[in-house]
């Protein structure tokens, strides 16, 4: 029986790999230093909800999902790599759903801070952050953790 598994990483994103064998600890990766957990797609802890599809997000472009806890910004970068943050700027709260895409961060269209996607850090001089929700893509369709959502608002 095959199985297939995601990979939740510490930047909070969640790729889904094939042919690994079921892990029970950390695992790292040599190529991103990325530290994270190996979970069976089928059977998961966490609960993923649908969102919509990949192609309703513009390359270099993002797109608002209305939750309970406050809006998260979904974003797509030009490789089709897809994250998901809280949509308010660290700073003075502007709307990173509204601002520019480059690489794997979204600079805030009100003060010009930049904020990684990966991390919800924001880069250079600046300090803050918010917190990254794991997103799960599935084909064309996209999934964000439930979980994830409730336990950062708490």
């Amino acid at each position: 029986m095959a199985f297939a598994y995601l990979q939740r990483c510490s930047i909070g994103a969640v790729r889904e790999t094939a042919n690994l064998p079921p892990c029970g600890g950390d695992v790292r990766q040599d190529r991103g230093g990325c530290l994270g957990a190996f979970i069976p797609s089928k059977g998961s802890r966490m609960t993923w909800i649908a969102i919509g599809t990949i192609t309703d997000i513009p390359r270099r472009g993002a797109r608002c999902v209305a939750t309970p806890q406050g809006k998260i910004a979904v974003f797509r970068t030009a490789d089709d790599q897809v994250f998901a943050i809280e949509d308010h700027c660290p700073h003075k709260g502007g709307p990173l759903s509204q601002g520019i895409v480059h690489g794997a961060a979204v600079t805030c269209p009100l003060h010009n801070w930049v904020i990684s996607l990966e991390t919800g850090k924001a880069l250079g001089a600046d300090e803050g952050s918010v917190r990254t929700i794991p997103v799960r893509v599935e084909g064309e369709r996209l999934f964000i953790a439930l979980e994830a959502l409730a336990s950062k608002a708490a």
